[in-house]
């Protein structure tokens, strides 16, 4: 039987008292560093302080989180604990935390503590549904079944965050009516999810988490909206200009404008700083190439740091951040601009590093907007997204690229399956042109690859003629046919994606990995497709949305798939996924 756990935080009357961790950490990991621990073990049945009539401050949650300025995120390892991060050593129920300045020195209203309060959606124990207590918790069963979808943008390439969700909690008794307690804004949320029978608290992985947005309180219900954890990722990517930053005076119409954020060489228009000839051109810049007037012909220019000293200057060719490889610009612009540092708690090591080791170069210029839509518009030379995992994790993944693989027989299918060709329909093209190569900002002057190699087939068998084009960052004309091929491999022929609601648990499931579903139903071959890219997914209702490919599209688009590994005429008498072993759920029980 499936289960649902959601974990809220309840603020804590009384602040955590916290004491130095100065024995028992790694090495590296000093006082120094601001390491802070606190004991949440349960207290002692009987001691001679209860013995005298005292009592304990205890916590009664299933865990515990910190809030100093922000909340600190969960580490992996207490090797990990940089700053704002929390480890729960659950084997002695010992909380090391780092901070950048020691806990007395946050004002009383900037610091809390909060437990984690347990609501399940059924009887952890059927048998005796009573009990139902999670780490010496009482977990109360008003839990509503959740319901979400994950998906890949629409576009060729883009971002997908664990995009805001809702859960429904049970007021029929009043429960959550006192707005003072259950005051929620901006705490984090937790979903978790077990198929197992009489499910311990480790068996609940985590399918969503978030922070609270908003609440919506009714008689029969406590609806508690939550957004995702970076809040989509809003931090501007730009600093501004400031006469802090600079020792001489500026002109006015300079200050609070935007310095513009480099990666590779480009020719791009100055920002004039005072009546002294000095320009800005970008916030870092590596090399300066020739400095020219507003006819375009070259002027004599020196540089200090970022700034450009030149008369008449109007543009330049600059070189700013050289790691100007699409997945180097992902790590760089998240990590520095919103703070969310390069670690295993937060990022997918082995599959960054693996996209960033394939990842074209490109030169690209932001000069406004948020770093959301500076991820956006990097990733967009690539068939790449973006993507936080279930987890929370950040990951980059390639279409063409193996990921995870999952195979389901026809019988694990709760639904009939649908397909359609909305998608197929909608993004066809028959030849494709990639422009690259931009030379300035004002994208003027650029290079075009043509790819018509699958023209006449598409034609042929689709009747119809369609060029597409795709504007890039890329800057090499063997990047940009290494794109329109794999693009031609994806839209050139009209792949079917298929709706897929499935008895097996889809939490190990993630976008862009494998599904081997032969869909043979009651005798009914209903689709001759067998290999599917997972689109979206509902890990909730164990729902997948999943687009067609085939063996011979991966070749193409990854020479080092090797088909032979996988046969096409299954036994249809298991079902299987490489990322870990999960139970056959049939109607809501286990096969």
């Amino acid at each position: 039987m499936i289960r649902f756990l959601a974990e809220i935080a309840l603020r804590i009357t009384i602040m955590a008292a916290s004491t130095p961790s100065n024995s028992g950490l790694p090495e590296g990991i000093t006082k120094t560093k601001n390491i802070y621990e606190i004991d949440i073990s349960p207290p002692p049945a009987a001691s001679w302080w209860t013995d005298w009539g005292g009592s304990y401050d205890e916590y009664t949650g299933t865990q515990i989180a910190l809030y100093f300025e922000r909340f600190l995120s969960q580490a992996e390892s207490i090797g990990e604990l940089v700053d704002y991060t929390l480890y729960i050593d659950t084997s002695t129920y010992i909380v090391y935390f780092n901070i950048p300045k020691h806990p007395w020195l946050y004002a009383d209203y900037a610091a809390e503590s909060e437990n984690l309060i347990p609501f399940i959606s059924s009887a952890l124990d059927e048998d005796d549904p009573s009990n139902n207590y999670i780490r010496d918790v009482n977990a109360e069963t008003r839990l509503g079944i959740p319901s979400f979808t994950v998906k890949l943008s629409d576009s060729i390439s883009g971002i997908t965050l664990n995009q805001s969700f809702s859960i429904e909690i049970d007021n029929h008794d009043g429960y959550f009516d006192d707005d003072a307690l259950w005051d929620l804004f901006n705490t984090p949320v937790y979903l978790k999810k077990a198929v197992t029978e009489k499910p311990a608290y480790e068996n609940f992985m985590e399918i969503r988490s978030g922070f609270v947005g908003s609440t919506k309180i009714t008689f029969d219900r406590f609806q508690i909206n939550v957004d995702d954890k970076l809040r989509n990722m809003d931090e501007p990517v730009c600093n501004l200009i400031d006469q802090k930053d600079f020792a001489f005076p500026l002109v006015a119409e300079a200050t609070g404008k935007n310095i513009p954020v480099l990666y590779g060489t480009k020719k791009i228009k100055l920002l004039k700083l005072d009546n002294e000839n000095r320009f800005i051109a970008a916030e870092f810049v590596s090399a300066l190439g020739g400095v020219y007037d507003k006819d375009g012909n070259p002027v004599s220019a020196s540089i200090d740091g970022n700034v450009i000293t030149a008369a008449n200057a109007v543009s330049a060719v600059v070189t700013g951040y050289t790691a100007n490889n699409i997945g180097e610009i992902i790590k760089d612009l998240v990590t520095r601009k919103t703070g969310i540092q390069y670690v295993s708690s937060n990022w997918n090591f082995e599959e960054v590093d693996a996209y960033t080791a394939i990842a074209p170069d490109i030169n690209i210029l932001f000069s406004q907007g948020d770093v959301k839509k500076a991820v956006q518009e990097a990733i967009k030379s690539d068939m790449a997204y973006f993507i936080q995992q279930s987890g929370g994790k950040f990951t980059i993944r390639k279409w063409g690229e193996v990921y995870g693989t999952h195979e389901i027989p026809s019988w694990a299918a709760t639904k009939t399956p649908e397909k359609n060709y909305d998608k197929a329909q909608e993004n066809y093209f028959s030849s494709c042109t990639v422009k690259y190569n931009f030379s300035d900002v004002d994208k003027n002057t650029y290079d075009t690859c043509l790819y018509d190699e699958a023209e006449t087939g598409a034609e042929d068998r689709y009747r119809k003629r369609r060029v597409s084009e795709y504007e890039t960052d890329l800057i090499t004309e063997q990047a940009a046919r290494n794109l329109a091929v794999l693009l031609s491999g994806r839209y050139s022929s009209m792949s079917q994606t298929m709706n897929l609601a499935v008895g097996v648990d889809t939490t190990s499931f993630e976008l862009l990995d494998m599904v081997f579903f032969a869909p043979e139903i009651n005798d009914r071959i209903f689709s001759r497709a067998e290999v599917f890219i997972i689109t979206a997914i509902n890990p909730a209702q164990d729902i997948l949305t999943m687009e067609e490919v085939d063996f011979r599209d991966l070749d193409e688009m990854n020479p080092m798939f090797d088909n032979s590994n996988y046969e096409e005429d299954y036994d249809q008498l298991y079902a299987y996924t490489d990322n870990s072993e999960y139970e056959i759920l049939v109607d809501g029980g286990n096969a």
